[in-house]
């Protein structure tokens, strides 16, 4: 033991700088090491960042309403009494409008459109960000530039929606964001962060308190945003959402620990020489991705198994409310964000649950695959029953499938050189990206084609894409 060594009690006393009743200021590198995590982070800025997306993505399906009437109620779902089959629906009534009339674009294509100018420019920035923040190990930086420009899209938001502005107001917010890296580049952050202070056989465990905070907040954003603006309209939860990124950004600046890491000088000497030459890092992302590798296999096999957890993943969180809300469930939006939430937060609590029962007996890989199960088992209690009770028994049944990204995306870390972390972390970023943009439109299609024969069809179909992984872990 270190005789030299302050007690805790002494070091708690050195927070402050002075003696007796003259304490005051704070010592900022000791403070750092009692409250310096990045789970903090993580939680302050998937609050913010949950409440804003979730609150943009509705403002277009509103705007009209509040349009002609500011004060008009949203968030309130249909009534129960006409909650018919869908085959019993009624067919819509299509006319021919006048062609003076005035058109204006759907909710849908707004989404759609608002969507692309944030999701172009981050893909294409984050690539740049990540090759840099690899050469020169400074992800705090790329970290706070993200937050930026999430703080600017959501005061973005705020404007638009103050004014009751086209839906079109989101754009610049959105564009800005994604300049400066937008959700790829706070992922890679803050991932490559916990690998650049975190030996091989403790990140696996920061990766899932990680996605217990990103799991936690998402189900806190989800009933909060909604419910919310449900009372009192958009404006409030919206500027809570900024405050938290403001506080994050704040906690980054001041009291999150920069890793110890510096690049070397030949390091620094080849960045400076292609740092502006934008095809080459980009040329460099993908090569370093795809570059032959040892044990290309099994970098590989991990890549498909993440695609197909991701699929299903993103599949059931785009289809699980619209399927709740209709024929033969019926039920209330306030009654699905229940739902929502207590499902995101217990796939939270039980990614920790499953590695600490799991973490001493068997492989990460092995752990991954038993998450896979309980997803899959998850998705055949839904497709097989419409009873309520069975709907939130399967919550607690598919919360052990929290686990599986975690204990992948460790293995993958462990599988590339500690340089290239940032972009190891960035494309699974932009893979979550992509599988969201091919995901959305075809289980919603499935969906819709399905619902007259089987409203679960679409759960059978995750079912089937979850058995991928699973019988390649086996």
């Amino acid at each position: 033991m270190d005789e030299t060594a302050k007690p805790v009690s002494e070091e708690l006393d050195d927070l402050f700088v002075g003696s007796g009743n003259t304490k005051s200021r704070f010592s900022i590198p000791i403070l750092r090491r009692y409250v310096s995590h990045i789970e903090v982070v993580i939680f302050l800025v998937f609050l913010g960042y949950g409440i804003g997306n979730e609150l943009s993505t509705s403002y277009p399906i509103f705007y009209n309403t509040l349009k002609n009437s500011p004060n008009a109620s949203i968030f309130t779902g249909r009534n129960s009494s006409y909650c018919i089959p869908y085959g019993l629906l009624p067919k819509p009534n299509i006319t021919n409008k006048p062609s003076s009339q005035h058109h204006e674009l759907s909710p849908v294509v707004w989404i759609a459109i608002v969507n692309s100018v944030y999701i172009l420019p981050s893909a294409f920035f984050s690539i740049i960000y990540s090759v840099w923040s690899d050469q020169y190990r400074s992800r705090r930086t790329f970290l706070i530039m993200s937050m930026t420009g999430i703080f600017i899209q959501i005061i973005g938001y705020i404007i638009t929606i103050a004014t009751i502005s086209s839906p079109a107001g989101f754009i610049v917010g959105n564009v800005m964001s994604g300049i400066f890296g937008g959700y790829p580049t706070f992922i890679f952050c803050c991932y490559a962060y916990v690998v650049d202070l975190n030996s091989q056989s403790s990140r696996t465990s920061r990766f899932v308190y990680i996605q217990l905070a990103q799991l936690l907040t998402q189900g806190i954003a989800t009933i909060v945003g909604e419910q919310w603006a449900k009372y009192y309209g958009f404006i409030p939860p919206l500027a809570l959402s900024a405050v938290v990124v403001a506080l994050a950004i704040f906690y980054v600046w001041y009291l999150l620990e920069a890793p110890n890491v510096k690049a070397s000088i030949y390091d620094m000497k080849r960045t400076r020489e292609y740092a502006a030459d934008i095809s080459k890092n980009i040329a460099f992302f993908f090569k370093t991705i795809f570059k032959s590798r040892d044990n290309k296999v099994h970098y590989c096999l991990i890549w498909v198994i993440i695609s197909f957890v991701l699929l299903s993943v993103i599949g059931f969180f785009e289809t699980i409310n619209l399927y709740l809300s209709g024929y033969p469930y019926c039920w209330s939006i306030d009654k699905v964000l229940i739902y929502d939430c207590g499902r995101e937060i217990a796939m939270g609590a039980g990614a920790v649950i499953g590695w600490l029962l799991f973490k001493g007996c068997f492989t990460e890989l092995t752990i991954a695959g038993i998450g896979i199960t309980f997803m899959i088992m998850e998705t055949i209690m839904i497709s097989v029953t419409t009873s309520s009770s069975v709907l939130f028994g399967s919550i607690g049944v598919g919360a052990i499938g929290g686990v599986t990204l975690p204990c992948l995306l460790s293995i993958l870390s462990r599988l590339v050189s500690e340089d290239e972390q940032g972009i190891l972390f960035c494309f699974a970023g932009l893979l979550q990206l992509i599988i969201a943009i091919i995901g959305l439109p075809t289980f919603l299609g499935i969906f819709m084609a399905s619902r007259v024969v089987n409203p679960a069809m679409v759960f059978i179909v995750m079912t089937a894409i979850l058995v991928v992984p699973k019988v390649i872990v086996w």
